[in-house]
């Protein structure tokens, strides 16, 4: 340290004072030493000197570098830090030796900046032997004229050397001078005026946060120079500009994240910073209940680079939005032989269901309409089907209400009428003698339609069971059938076997086991010796009264339980058995008897 000091007292003595600022440098003439100390720096324990820091130089200047060298030192000169000499001091190629002095002579071309080194054992003893470096702004080496300086006090600038502007509300460092900045000298008294600005790092970055140095230089009238460095403290207290609502309002179906409603309502921006990316959510009442109708409370605060933070509080408003579903048919018909005990009966007929609301809870009524109260008269008729859910979204649906009369009318009479072969059936006072009733309509026995009439269909004799229909409608089409059933009897006749064919006459009811007993006769079936008998298909009970042919099939099972299936056609007739050449041996010679007995009659008749 010592010799460091050492080193600058000495070279201040030969070096001219250079003046730096971030304007034009200010040159010195030609000739005089333009090294300032300030810029020189020394490692004494590796025996070099050298520039700490770099000089200022002009560009396509020739410059003229002095220093006194020893035996072996080595030496190297740069320009913007680009090595343009680097030799032995007896081997000095580029530069001149005179009596262990070295002139070097370059032009600095583009270059703004001068630097050197020197290392060896005599360049640790150069200041202590009190020989000197120099550098001239010349053509050429010139002789080295040392500058004597004025044995003077410096002039004292006064002024703070800190000061905190924003980077909105820029200043103007000259307009400190004066005011917050002032200069005095012991010899020349007040030097304000001039007090001059020789670096401003604040110009150009008045809105760009940081620290810059702005330094102020005062000289008297012996050249002595004093220098203020003041720091400007371009800040940003401006905090930043949170941009949204104070509602939002969201679906509950939606189930939106906060980061969501977030990104979608809000902006976040500094003055100085611009967007702003990243928030803190300080509070959040919305994120455990965003399937919960309910208005919840979020704080968010937003910080920019600079510290200064920002918060909004806003509240969400989860609400449901969707109508509530109603499903089912647009036309509803009741009959009134079933009527409803009132009209929100049809309420079943409909599937309800909501998003959000239990079905329970809604509320599914009957709105205008013109049914009738009693639901007791037949019409078409219109309704409405209101169905709200608990946050008063209704869906309604239009419906045709139709009653129907679906009751037939009454119509009673006897049911069974018997009469004999040779009397006729009075059928107009038959009708007058029914019962007539209808639940809606007036209705009389002129009414009455007999739609089906059996016994005046049958001709000749009318011997058995016949079928009279009679049919009431009212004015809805209901109908009402009543059958009467009219028996005109006979002698009964005896049932002839003709082999397979059974011939019975109309009205008369052959039975099953008439019918076995027929079957049995036929050899075939009598070696089978069938004990029991099953019918399977039967075309004559419902016909007994029908003149025709009809089959009558049937299972016979032996005591052995075998099965065989046959048939038999029975004919019925209207009338007395005709003859056929197909009667049987035996039914003739009944005939032949009964002729026989009939002649025998005749005679005793007339003896």
């Amino acid at each position: 340290m010592r010799r460091i000091l050492k080193f600058l007292s000495v070279t201040t003595i030969a070096l001219l004072a250079l003046t730096m600022g971030l304007g034009a440098l200010e040159r010195e003439p030609g000739g005089n030493n333009l090294l300032n100390p300030a810029y020189l720096g020394a490692d004494f324990a590796a025996d070099s000197i050298f520039t700490e820091t770099s000089l200022p130089v002009e560009p396509d200047t020739i410059y003229t570098f002095q220093l006194d060298t020893g035996y072996g030192d080595v030496f190297e000169i740069y320009l913007d830090g680009q090595l343009i000499i680097s030799d032995m001091v007896q081997d000095t190629s580029e530069c001149e030796e005179v009596s262990n002095t070295v002139f070097c002579t370059f032009n600095t071309e583009n270059a703004t900046s001068f630097d050197f080194v020197m290392s060896g054992r005599y360049a640790s003893l150069l200041y202590d032997w009190d020989n000197y470096l120099m550098l001239s702004e010349n053509d050429g080496p010139l002789p080295w004229e040392p500058f004597e300086p004025v044995n003077d006090t410096e002039p004292v600038i006064h002024g703070e050397a800190y000061m905190m502007v924003s980077y909105d509300a820029p200043i103007d460092p000259y307009a400190l001078i004066g005011d917050a900045i002032t200069a005095e000298d012991e010899i020349d008294g007040d030097l304000t005026e001039k007090i001059d600005i020789v670096r401003n790092d604040y110009r150009h970055n008045e809105g760009m946060t940081g620290e810059y140095t702005v330094i102020y230089e005062v000289s008297d009238t012996a050249n002595n120079t004093a220098h203020l460095h003041l720091t400007i403290d371009v800040v940003d207290h401006i905090p930043p500009v949170i941009d949204g609502p104070s509602d939002i309002h969201t679906d509950v179906d939606a189930l939106h994240s906060l980061a969501t409603l977030i990104d979608t309502h809000f902006t976040f921006t500094d003055d100085y910073d611009g967007p702003i990316e990243n928030y803190t959510v300080t509070s959040d009442d919305y994120s455990n209940n965003k399937g919960i109708l309910g208005s919840y409370g979020v704080s968010v605060t937003v910080s920019d680079a600079s510290g200064n933070t920002a918060s909004h509080i806003f509240t969400v408003h989860v609400e449901d939005y969707e109508k509530p579903e109603l499903d089912g048919p647009d036309t509803i018909a009741m009959a009134l032989s079933a009527p409803y005990a009132t009209l929100d009966d049809i309420l079943s007929y409909y599937q309800i269901h909501d998003n959000y609301t239990l079905t329970n809870d809604l509320e599914f009524t009957i709105g205008e309409h013109t049914v009738p109260e009693a639901l007791d008269e037949r019409g078409t008729y219109q309704l409405e089907l209101v169905l709200e859910d608990c946050s008063g979204n209704q869906e309604t649906k239009h419906v045709t209400f139709i009653i129907i009369d679906d009751i037939p009318p009454v119509l009673e009479g006897t049911s069974h009428i018997r009469i004999p072969y040779h009397e006729t059936f009075d059928i107009e006072a038959y009708i007058a003698s029914m019962h007539v009733a209808d639940n809606h309509d007036t209705l009389t026995t002129d009414d009455i339609i007999v739609s089906v009439n059996h016994y005046d269909e049958a001709e000749g004799f009318k011997v058995g069971f016949h079928n009279v229909v009679f049919t009431l409608s009212d004015e809805s089409g209901n109908l009402t059938e009543f059958i009467l059933h009219i028996e005109v009897y006979d002698d009964i006749p005896p049932v002839f076997h003709v082999n397979d064919e059974m011939l019975v006459q109309s009205g008369l009811n052959l039975s099953s086991a008439d019918v076995f007993s027929h079957l049995t006769k036929s050899s075939h079936i009598a070696e089978f010796n069938p004990v029991e008998m099953i019918v399977i298909d039967d075309e004559y009970t419902e016909n007994r009264n029908v003149p025709g042919s009809y089959e009558y099939t049937v299972e016979l099972r032996n005591a052995m339980g075998d099965a065989m299936t046959t048939s038999a056609t029975i004919r019925v007739t209207d009338a007395v058995v005709e003859e056929t050449h197909d009667f049987t041996p035996w039914l003739t010679a009944g005939m032949l008897g009964m002729l026989a007995v009939g002649i025998l009659i005749i005679r005793r008749k007339r003896s």
